[in-house]
């Protein structure tokens, strides 16, 4: 975790106006500026971005917050990503811990794994003698372009045992148990450290910000006595394979990403593939395809094409990745390459031509498990048939959306002409036996949640009062906060966002001694509440929309905050005022609507009456 002084300290040191420009045209207007919104599609400037505030709003998709949350959403990644990325913007180092627990530094492994790619590059520029004609002549064969190998930070581990150990020695103040924490080195049984990479092409794993994380290494000698063609950096502090996706920092800016991205399995797959423009590829770097991985990728689609070999290892990778995919809700299709093919041989020896053939025939679930049972010749007894639809069922089952799932059942009633009624009670047995197989093993029973026979509610609107409300938080004075913290009641806030803001606002009033919305932007999680925020701390004042004023309640804090200067501890009274009407109102309804005694509506209209005379 990162402290919030630090997270402060990241925000204070990268003007929001700047970051915002670095993405997108802002022009000045007034005190803010004004720029088109990138997280709709936007003709007229509808975002305003304010120095003073440290904050942006977009006053048609509501999108809003401070200079973290806009890198969040701009580049679709984490709230410590972004702090990390706004951080290395700035030139401060963070210190923060794994899962609550104090870890070693991650941002002197991030400064290790740089230098160790910069190391690897080098010697792969600058290698003599015959392992640097050895080494050209495997490049060439790969047909690796020489744009790629910088674009990739390709490199190469010399044939030595120590010749990255020594280097780092005579060159860093890095330790030996820094470079093994790295994954670089390794100890012997005697103690003795050893690279960990020797006589290997070396690809740099980047994670989505673009920081090298760990490495990926290509066997090359025929004596290398390590098993494996690719063995990859250990886990670490700052490396997990299961929850990065190789290529992904570039997939993410292609063009061609928001229409689908291609997952491959290896590392060269990937590279001939953006070489011949599918830059929206994505590798899965020999390990099984998770939920972790496929979050990530969300972030920028939710369409996915897997691209595997047709042999038993490619087959088997589809299928659990099939399952991975719908499971994340994807709408996922798959390619199936001939027989002794894979991404990278298609691209060289036939070219991106005929690779787009095989892209364009990509398999739908159904299309591609009957393929394989047609393949094999399964397809023809009821018996085949039977064994065919229940593994299709453990493919439907496991894909969220239920409208979706429909549309599969139908196609396998329409060409099978199985009864309704039995395919849909075998989906509630396949169904059944896929929540078995997810049940943990624990000794804990978890009681099922009972069914009320009601629908959830709706959340409830925003009343006019709490935003007024909200309002009185953020520009008002001490005493008009000290009024409300002394006199609200949470019962009178309706709505859970405006509710879950109030309790943070509270909060950092009574701690701190006043409320700062930039800062409590990045307290808060909810995107909606952040909008809500930014939206109150923001108020609209665009000359184009003067003719909207007339809308406005003119009893609102909202509006008069634009005409005229306000006594804001008058306004906290007038507003805790109409919550305790309201909430008066409320209870004489639910006494006439029970049937109860007039006699205490009668004394609940008194206290109204008192209080719309000031005497409460």
């Amino acid at each position: 975790m990162v402290s919030n002084e630090k997270i402060n300290e990241i925000s204070q040191a990268n003007d929001i106006v700047d970051v915002i420009a670095s993405y997108i045209a802002v022009k000045k207007r007034g005190k803010n500026f004004l720029a088109l919104c990138p997280f709709h599609p936007d003709k007229n400037p509808s975002m305003t971005i304010s120095p003073e505030k440290q904050l942006y709003h977009c006053f048609s998709c509501k999108a809003g917050g401070n200079v973290i949350s806009f890198v969040m959403d701009y580049e679709k990644i984490s709230f410590i990503e972004a702090v990390e990325k706004l951080a290395e913007r700035a030139g401060i180092k963070i210190e923060h811990s794994r899962s609550g627990v104090p870890k070693e530094d991650t941002s002197k492994l991030y400064e290790i794994n740089k230098t160790a790619a910069r190391y690897f590059h080098n010697n792969l520029i600058n290698i003599s003698g015959s392992e640097k004609d050895f080494l050209n002549s495997y490049i060439a064969k790969r047909g690796i372009e020489k744009n790629s190998l910088t674009k990739f930070g390709l490199g190469y581990a010399e044939k030595g045992w120590n010749n990255l150990l020594a280097w780092f020695k005579d060159n860093t103040d890095f330790t030996e148990s820094d470079l093994q924490k790295a994954g670089l080195v390794k100890s012997s049984d005697k103690g003795h450290y050893y690279d960990t990479f020797r006589g290997r092409l070396i690809f740099p794993i980047f994670n989505v910000t673009g920081k090298v994380i760990g490495f990926g290494a290509r066997k090359l000698y025929e004596d290398d006595e390590i098993e494996g063609k690719y063995i990859n950096t250990q886990e670490t502090e700052i490396y997990f394979k299961g929850k990065n996706l190789y290529g992904l920092n570039f997939a993410k800016d292609s063009k061609l990403i928001s229409d689908f991205a291609i997952l491959v399995e290896g590392y060269m797959d990937l590279i001939s593939l953006h070489q011949a423009g599918y830059d929206n590829t994505v590798a899965s770097s020999g390990t099984a395809l998770t939920i972790d991985q496929l979050r990530i990728l969300m972030r920028y689609t939710n369409n996915l094409v897997l691209l595997f070999d047709a042999d038993a290892a490619g087959i088997k990778a589809a299928k659990s990745g099939l399952k991975t995919a719908l499971e994340a809700g994807m709408n996922v299709s798959v390619v199936i390459l001939p027989e002794g093919e894979d991404p990278d041989s298609v691209i060289r020896t036939k070219g991106p031509e005929e690779f787009q053939k095989y892209l364009d025939k990509k398999m739908s679930l159904l299309q591609f498990i009957s393929s394989l049972r047609q393949k094999e010749g399964t397809l023809s007894t009821p018996e085949e048939k039977t064994a065919h639809i229940r593994e299709l069922l453990d493919y439907i089952i496991r894909i969220p959306d239920k409208l979706k799932q429909g549309f599969y059942m139908e196609e396998i009633i329409n060409e099978f002409g199985v009864s309704r009624n039995i395919l849909r009670e075998e989906y509630l047995i396949a169904k059944k036996n896929l929540s078995k197989e997810k049940i943990p093993k624990s000794s804990v029973v978890i009681p099922e949640k009972k069914d009320s026979g009601q629908k959830d509610k709706e959340t409830p609107k925003i009343l006019r009062e709490e935003l007024d409300l909200l309002e009185i938080f953020i520009k008002g004075n001490e005493d008009a906060i000290w009024y409300i913290e002394n006199n609200l009641e949470i019962r009178f806030l309706q709505n859970p966002h405006i509710r879950n803001l109030v309790e943070i606002f509270l909060d950092e009033f009574i701690n701190e001694g006043m409320v700062d919305a930039e800062k409590i932007v990045n307290k808060i999680q909810n995107v909606e509440e952040r909008n809500i925020l930014t939206e109150i701390a923001m108020p609209k004042d665009n000359p184009e929309d003067d003719d909207d004023e007339e809308e406005l309640d003119k009893r609102s804090v909202i509006y008069l905050a634009q005409h005229k200067s306000i006594d804001y501890l008058k306004f906290a009274k007038d507003v805790i005022k109409k919550f305790k009407i309201k909430s008066l109102n409320q209870e004489i309804k639910d006494i006439i609507n029970s049937g109860g005694s007039l006699t205490e509506v009668h004394k609940l209209k008194k206290q109204i009456l008192k209080i719309q005379e000031g005497e409460e």
